[in-house]
């Protein structure tokens, strides 16, 4: 095998072990809503303070999460991408496990689901500094859809792989699994990982003494670039449309659709199935056109297109079919904004850009779900919601037109 050959090999291996770490992260955090009912019966919570604490528990690491992402990600530009995630995952892994064994001492509890959002906020930037250093140019969209699909895979197979453990041994035990998988990734990433493809020189390790100064310079790097900005309202519009009609898929079908919750099940997995299919379709067709615009400002069009029509249909098969196509349009956006990401921010700051982007996306992502309840509670009515919704991503394709004279095939250097 030439060398070519071996390089080839390594960088998809790379793209492989991040999506297994990115499926984990996402189980970790996933575990909460998957495991609410059976934290509630154990310790006895009222309807109310299930309502109440429950969504503290969610919440909190949605908030630390985002935060994170913004402010500890130009760390990942500082110690580079192997340290990084070693700690990123040890973090994680280990409040996790602390959860478990403290849940009783809900202040414990919260704690351990702010310090899991904190670790998981530089996961994306990380994944995204490796893409960059990795993977040529016309190979990001697919490299970048491989660990991007980890959270639709993970959101897919998390109540199919914790329900099980939990019903045979304990919710507990479920988190202590999901910790035990994490902290033998750390292995695989101390030995497969480098930071570059190939290993960077003493000299070019050696960082700034004043840690304090380069992390300033690498968010004030970012924040001036209004081609980054740009691709924020699109990744925003994005996470608003995701969270919302993920979040309250299940409930709409049966509430709106008078879908029984054996069909439901089935209706809500459908979409992350064609979601998938989406994500690795759309990327593949981006690499070989290199027509990174005109496929995601489309595939933004084509996703409100669908849920316009959805007051039209008539049967649940015309529903689970608009989801479906929707969600396939839907993730072909994520992986080509970060390909775009990486062409207009440099190597030194990607870190930072991502973190940025990321960052403000999901905490904007957040809308999303509370747009859809406001409305539903003043209507009675998840119709106007829907379309709120389309109306926003269509903002968000209608954004990256001002981007359609930019040439992605190039990495921007500083301004």
């Amino acid at each position: 095998m030439n060398n070519q050959q071996e390089r080839h090999r390594t960088r998809w291996f790379v793209a492989s072990l991040l999506l297994l770490i990115i499926v984990t992260g996402y189980l970790a955090r996933l575990n909460i809503s998957v495991a609410l009912p059976f934290i509630s019966d154990d310790y006895s919570w009222s309807q109310a303070q299930k309502g109440i604490l429950g969504g503290l528990l969610l919440g909190s690491f949605l908030v630390s999460y985002g935060l994170s992402n913004i402010f500890f990600s130009p760390l990942v530009d500082l110690f580079g991408p192997k340290k990084s995630l070693i700690m990123a995952i040890f973090l994680w892994s280990i409040f996790t496990s602390v959860g478990a064994v403290s849940g009783k001492i809900y202040g414990v509890f919260i704690i351990s689901r702010i310090v899991v959002g904190v670790g998981q906020g530089i996961l994306f930037p990380v994944a995204s500094k490796i893409i960059q250093d990795f993977f040529p140019f016309e190979e990001r969209s697919r490299a970048n859809a491989i660990y991007q699909s980890g959270g639709i895979l993970a959101s897919f197979l998390a109540p199919l792989l914790l329900v099980p453990l939990i019903m045979i041994a304990s919710w507990q035990f479920s988190f202590h699994l999901i910790a035990i998988v994490g902290f033998t990734l750390i292995i695989f990433v101390w030995i497969y990982l480098q930071d570059t493809p190939k290993q960077q020189s003493p000299d070019s390790m050696e960082k700034n003494s004043n840690l304090f100064g380069e992390w300033k310079n690498g968010l004030r790097s970012v924040i001036k670039r209004k081609k980054l900005w740009i691709l924020i309202i699109a990744a925003s519009c994005e996470t608003i449309a995701w969270w919302g009609i993920i979040l309250w898929l299940p409930t709409y079908l049966i509430e709106a659709q008078s879908f029984t919750i054996r069909q439901m099940g089935f209706g809500a997995a459908l979409p992350y199935l064609a979601g998938l299919v989406g994500i690795f379709s759309g990327s593949w067709i981006t690499d070989k056109t290199g027509r990174h615009i005109s496929i995601t400002t489309g595939s933004f069009l084509a996703c409100a297109l669908f849920l316009i029509f959805t007051p039209f249909a008539k049967t649940k098969v015309q529903i689970l079919v608009i989801f479906s196509l929707m969600m396939f349009f839907l993730t072909v956006v994520g992986p080509n904004i970060f390909t775009m990401l990486q062409s207009i921010v440099p190597k030194s700051f990607i870190g930072s850009g991502t973190g940025f982007l990321n960052g403000i996306g999901n905490i904007s992502g957040t809308l999303g779900p509370v747009l859809i309840g406001t409305i539903l509670s003043l209507t009675g009515s998840y119709n106007l919601g829907l379309i709120l919704i389309a109306a926003i991503l269509i903002t968000g394709g209608v954004s990256l037109i001002s981007l359609s004279k930019t040439s992605f095939v190039k990495r921007v250097e500083p301004e």
